[in-house]
């Protein structure tokens, strides 16, 4: 018989580290502008995870400095049909103090 009070658990969050080639906070912006705001950011990626897949998001510049981490989740995907560019559209749900300040 089927038990009606179980409930599945939460996905867990999946890690997702990003090391972009900017060299300070400042030029992340400037160069990534078109791509980040205060909800979210796209990326592109060779793994592509389902929309509403919970991360742990850690973005870190060439010297390996974190300039934007927290939790987030997948809101979109795009390539994952062989056509256009891989990559996904990750919505922030709670970011660190620092990554606030830098996207205020």
């Amino acid at each position: 018989m089927y038990d009606r009070t179980f409930v599945p658990p939460l996905l867990a969050p999946i890690g997702l580290g990003v090391k972009l080639p900017f060299g300070s906070a400042e030029e992340f912006i400037e160069r990534y502008a078109s791509s980040v705001t205060r909800g979210g950011i796209y990326l592109r990626t060779k793994v592509l995870h389902p929309p509403g897949t919970p991360l742990n998001l850690s973005v870190r510049l060439a010297d390996g400095k974190q300039v934007l981490g927290g939790k987030a989740a997948v809101a979109f995907v795009t390539g994952n049909k062989g056509q256009g560019i891989r990559g996904m559209g990750v919505a922030f749900v709670e970011l660190d103090e620092e990554s606030k300040r830098l996207l205020e």
